[in-house]
This record gives structure tokens, sequence and C-alpha cells, in this order.
């Protein structure tokens, strides 16, 4: 019982242990686990980003570095004084474009097109629609 079970632990980190070092075998030089055990890390090679394309932990970074967007909302004014508190929000144009979108034309005839390529086909609802293929006849 307590034998046995003493046996597989023992076979069992052994198992472990091998894994480990042909996992090593696979890694770069100067990173895994066979240069913890032997102590072969310098403080050059644990700087640079393995060969496998990543980086160590040594060199990531302690905080996030935001941009565009969340940069301008985290250091936007604050209102701290009275005046800026009571002040009275300004008066913004919602839809900028209405006054310019007012004079355009929705739509400007250019001409008469030329149909005679075309299929008109009306649906059952009412609707009409062209197309350039001729619909399909049951004969």
């Amino acid at each position: 019982g307590e034998r046995v079970q003493g046996t597989m632990r023992t076979l069992t980190l052994l198992c472990l242990a091998g894994a480990m070092e042909v996992a090593s075998a696979f890694s770069s030089a100067g990173s895994g686990f066979a240069s913890l055990r032997t102590g072969s890390i310098t403080s050059e090679s644990s700087c640079l980003p393995s060969s496998r394309g990543g980086l160590t932990g040594l060199n990531m970074a302690h905080f996030v570095n935001n941009k565009g967007a969340k940069e301008s909302r985290k250091n936007r004014p604050r209102k701290a004084r009275l005046s800026d508190i009571n002040r009275k929000a300004p008066e913004y144009v919602v839809d900028t474009m209405a006054a310019a979108r007012q004079k355009m034309p929705e739509y400007t005839k250019t001409g008469e097109a030329d149909m005679s390529s075309f299929f008109k086909i009306e649906g059952e609802d009412g609707k009409v629609f062209y197309t350039t293929k001729a619909p399909y006849a049951a004969e």
C-alpha cells in the first residue's frame, strides 16, 4: 500500500523531470528549465526576446500606455472651482449639416435612361423592379 504509493510518486517525478529536460532541448539556449537549473541566465540573455519571439517577464511594461481617446478621457480637465461647477454648459449644434442638407436637392434628374436592355418585373405586392436577365418562363 504505502510502499507502492511512494514508488508511484517517485516514478511520476522522474517522468516529469525527463519531460522537462526534453522540452528544454527544443527551447533556446538561454532560456528554459536547463538554464534555470545550471544558473546560466545573464543580464543580457534575460532582457532580450527569446528566439520564439516572446518577451521575458523582465522586459514587460509595468502599466498600460493608453492611446488616443482613452488618454484624453483620463487626462481631461476636472471641474474643481465653483465657477466651473456652476457654469452653464455651452450650446452645441446637434446636427451641423442640417442647413447644408436643406439647400441640396435630394435627387437630380440628368436625363432619360435607355431601358430597352432591361426586363420589367412586377411583384405580387405591387413593387416594380428592372433586371438584365429575362425572367424564367415555364412552358
